[in-house]
């Protein structure tokens, strides 16, 4: 029987190709997990529907928008940064 893995649950959900000039990322804190708080600074597990989960970093919050830097690799090679940062989704 063909089993198919689960996918990965995200902190907040983005559209990785709605970047900015700078490289950044814009979400919409609509799209932010169930009892998730953000904090410039802080890392997080992004992802979508269509696309492998990836680390980013909050670099700014402007009123409902948030823009996140996404660090490349798989979640894997950047989970260090996430130790600190609970709840999240890596640590389900």
């Amino acid at each position: 029987m063909l089993r198919y893995a689960e996918p990965m649950a995200w902190d907040l959900w983005v559209d990785f190709m709605r970047t900015d000039d700078a490289g950044l990322t814009h979400a919409s804190l609509r799209d932010l997990a169930d009892g998730r708080a953000l904090k410039v600074g802080a890392h997080l597990v992004v992802g979508n529907e269509d696309a492998d989960p990836a680390v980013a970093r909050i670099e700014r919050i402007d009123g409902q928008v948030v823009l996140v830097r996404v660090l490349p690799g798989p979640v894997d090679a950047n989970r260090g940064l996430l130790a600190s940062e609970v709840p999240s989704a890596s640590n389900l």
